[in-house]
């Protein structure tokens, strides 16, 4: 039986959810587990992150930092979009703001990927009357391998669109990388807490804020949401004086890092209180 645990960001940006998550992969993995990371829905810009942009042309795929540094961390050989089933690219600075709208100002493509009929099919999107020459030069290469492209033309038809493809999307992917991983550690969009089955089957949620961890139980989290006619778009702080996390730890503060190399050192300084954390929580056992 797989177990699954979910990490969530306290704050929209900057709060530690990918260096947290492959630390902890690392440090399951070196305990004898077979760890993976899974993003099912991550967003990144094509300037601010031009390197991956770069990787993506060559590639003809299209992904970001936190996809590429989970499968690093993962160290499995499965294409990306298992790691990560959905993903944005917008032409300028991704802000959420804890609505779609902000991201669908800025939209450059969009992938969905299914893993159906014993094989990976992408469907990819963009803006109608897109003109940025980096996304359009993109799109044709990505186009030659897509199973569908589709030209989104209003807020409504990009909401539209998730609505259909997001569940099978993330199902399919999740349901997949389960017959691989005996541990799955999800890293959440921004700070999004909308319960996608990964997320209703973890067992732990942990919430990172910087240097404190806070693990609730998935039964409190989830009932903390129920209340809300719109769980797509809730964020943590508006559920976050509902439930009381059941564990809080402190680790050290550590800089963010782009350079896959730092990976190992960043789970080594993280070592003896993530091996603590994994043993108090019987993620090692």
């Amino acid at each position: 039986m797989t177990v699954v645990v979910s990490i969530l960001g306290a704050k929209e940006f900057d709060s530690g959810k990918t260096t947290f998550s492959t630390s902890l992969i690392l440090t399951l993995r070196k305990k004898g587990k077979n760890a993976t990371g899974f993003k099912p829905l991550a967003g990144h810009e094509c300037i601010e992150q031009y390197d991956f942009y770069l990787k993506n042309l060559q590639e003809s795929k299209l992904y970001g930092h936190d996809a590429y540094f989970l499968q690093i961390a993962s160290q499995v050989t499965l294409p990306i979009e298992v790691i990560n089933p959905v993903d944005i690219m917008t032409k300028y600075d991704l802000n959420f703001e804890g609505h779609y709208s902000s991201v669908y100002d800025d939209l450059g493509i969009g992938r969905f990927s299914f893993y159906e009929e014993d094989r990976i099919k992408n469907i990819y999107y963009y803006r109608k009357g897109l003109k940025d020459k980096l996304c359009i030069k993109l799109l044709d290469k990505l186009k030659l391998k897509a199973e569908e492209v589709i030209e989104v033309s209003s807020f409504e038809e990009f909401l539209e669109i998730h609505k259909k493809y997001y569940q099978r999307s993330v199902s399919s992917m999740f349901n997949f990388l389960k017959k691989f991983a005996d541990t799955i550690v999800i890293e959440s969009f921004n700070d999004s807490v909308y319960p996608a089955q990964p997320v209703e089957e973890s067992e732990l949620i942990f919430v990172c804020n910087l240097n404190e961890i806070y693990v609730h139980e998935k039964e409190q989290f989830l009932e903390s949401i129920k209340e809300s006619k719109d769980p797509f778009l809730l964020r943590f702080k508006d559920i976050s004086e509902k439930m009381k996390p059941k564990y809080t730890f402190k680790l050290p503060f550590l800089e963010s890092t782009d350079d896959e190399k730092q990976l190992e050192k960043q789970a080594k300084e993280y070592a003896l209180e993530l091996e603590k954390i994994a043993e108090q929580l019987k993620l090692t056992n």
